[in-house]
């Protein structure tokens, strides 16, 4: 057998490991601060540029648009049922921040009809003369598909020039999204790619109004936008005679959940828009939760009908058959004395207090007075 050499190291001094050696380029001691020039990337390569911990550090912490709710340049959900006021907590947040000097794009892809209306009982509830940097879209745009979502984009370069948006709000999902399958993963995430398409290269903050399943319960589709959202706010009717909507956080990123607040819809008259013209407003700030309508507030006068409103019910009402579940469009339109085309815009007021409920789709539409509205005809 080979004898076994043995070396004498007694005297030899030791070195640190090499990978641990800053002097031939190796990993620096975990206790050392690294420093480096950062790499200039050609713009297709940006996405994918590496940090260090140290630097993602730099990263600016979270701040809000809409305090505790509406985050800067992130992507944010408000959904719930029909008739839960998600439209206009959407516009109010808009008005508000569009009066403090912020550039807002809103897509209303549904029920642009009754915007003028509602922004001008907002202004009018909170006392402000114009909105110029309120910018609107009456139609719709498919966020699920790549071409119309880089045309929209330069579309809005084009007419904003070099100004910013600070939200772009998609309303709603549903509108936006003609052709997809909201149950479809793929379908879903291409919506959620073309949403932060918009936000990464407007560098601006996007908020999505979704509805919910038939049971109220979560969102409509996958689970693709939750994930990809920094915030969700479920809406939901509280019921009873001062109708508010409770607006609850079930998910934030990066931020404390905010606690639970609940609305009131104040309902404003729009003489100069028109005999009987009336929106309603939901005052983020002016209806705190600890002031829900009582018998002595004065917004009471909110859930009140108007002569003309009145008017209307006892039509619909009068109109409908006895023991049918509810009117049909054409025997609305002819009990109200307007047009098919106009019917929509009439009855809207009456349907947004409760006072009428709409069931059923296109033909097979009803209209009928609720327990709400057979009270204001009292």
């Amino acid at each position: 057998m080979a004898e076994k050499i043995k070396f004498d190291v007694s005297g030899v001094q030791k070195k640190p490991f090499p990978m641990h050696d800053p002097s031939i380029g190796g990993m620096r001691p975990a206790t050392a601060k690294r420093t480096r020039k950062p790499v200039e990337l050609p713009p297709e390569q940006e996405p994918y540029r590496l940090y260090t911990v140290d630097e993602l550090g730099q990263w600016e912490p979270v701040t809000w648009l809409i305090e505790k709710h509406l985050a800067v340049g992130e992507l944010s959900v408000l959904y719930g049922k029909g008739g839960t006021y998600k439209s206009f907590l959407a516009l109010d947040w808009a008005c508000r921040l569009a009066n403090d000097g912020h550039t807002i794009v809103y897509i209303v892809a549904e029920g642009a009809s009754g915007m003028r209306a509602r922004i001008e009982a907002w202004k009018q509830a909170n006392g402000v003369g114009d909105l110029p940097g309120l910018f609107l879209m009456p139609s719709n745009v498919a966020l699920h598909g790549e071409k119309y979502v880089v045309a929209w984009i330069e579309a809005m370069r084009t007419q904003l020039g070099k100004v910013t948006p600070s939200l772009v709000i998609v309303d709603t999902l549903a509108r936006n999204f003609v052709g997809g399958n909201e149950k479809d993963p793929q379908d879903m995430g291409q919506f959620v790619d073309g949403c932060e398409r918009i936000r990464i290269e407007l560098e601006t903050a996007v908020l999505v109004l979704h509805h919910t399943t038939k049971d109220g319960d979560t969102e409509r589709g996958t689970e693709s936008l939750r994930n990809a959202s920094f915030a969700m706010f479920k809406l939901t009717d509280t019921g009873g005679s001062g109708r508010g909507v409770k607006v609850t956080c079930d998910r934030m990123k990066d931020a404390e959940q905010p606690e639970p607040t609940t609305l009131h819809p104040q309902l404003v008259s729009l003489s100069d828009l028109g005999e009987g013209v009336s929106s309603l407003v939901v005052g983020w700030s002016s209806f705190p939760p600890s002031s829900p309508p009582t018998a002595k507030n004065s917004n009471e006068a909110s859930y009140e009908a108007s002569a003309v409103q009145r008017k209307h019910l006892h039509a619909l009402k009068e109109g409908s058959k006895e023991g049918s579940p509810g009117i049909s469009p054409a025997s609305a339109a002819k009990a109200l004395h307007v047009t098919r085309n106009n019917l929509s815009r009439t009855v809207k007021p009456l349907v947004e207090l409760g006072f009428v409920e709409v069931t059923g789709v296109t033909t097979s539409r009803l209209y009928s007075v609720t327990a709400r509205g057979l009270e204001a005809l009292r």
